[in-house]
């Protein structure tokens, strides 16, 4: 999967690659309904039918890829300010390593807060915020442990906030 900063976003197959190095491998599908940049684009970590995209437009997408397809348009999408500037990193998302349709990301929004999103039955929709009074930074890389439920949020200047 590989996101662009023109606002493409394509899953490739490297199986398909041939040995010859001046042979590009061609995109098995794109994603549509980007207008600018992708900062993130991950597939779901427990299944893989599901691309959740933040890009410069200032949407979170969705798309369902439990099926391949040369073209595919968003399965939902919600309006989400990714604007951090150029002194900040870009926001990324993160898939639940055990829960399909379970994602988390960083936010622009005050009070700072990392926010947990759900993608089941179609539709993307905040589910929770994980915030406290020494959250006062823009988090913009997350990550959830792989067997414990512990999030961990990461600032452009170092400083990590761990919620368990």
């Amino acid at each position: 999967l590989c996101g662009t900063n023109k606002g493409g976003c394509f899953i490739f197959d490297v199986r398909s690659a041939k040995s010859d190095t001046k042979t590009l491998v061609k995109p098995v599908s794109e994603l549509r309904g980007h207008t600018k940049s992708l900062s993130s684009c991950v597939f779901s970590r427990v299944s893989g039918g599901q691309v959740a995209s933040l890009a410069s437009d200032d949407m979170l997408r969705c798309y369902d890829t439990s099926v391949t397809k040369p073209f595919i348009m968003p399965q939902c999408s919600v309006r989400h300010n990714n604007q951090t500037g150029r002194w900040l990193t870009p926001l990324r998302l993160t898939w639940h390593p055990r829960q399909d349709g379970v994602l988390v990301s960083g936010s622009m929004v005050r009070p700072r807060q990392i926010e947990v999103w759900s993608t089941q039955g179609g539709d993307v929709r905040m589910v929770k915020q994980l915030t406290g009074e020494h959250l006062a930074s823009v988090t913009s890389i997350v990550d959830i442990h792989p067997s414990m439920d512990v999030v961990v949020g990461g600032n452009s200047s170092g400083r990590c906030h761990v919620f368990m």
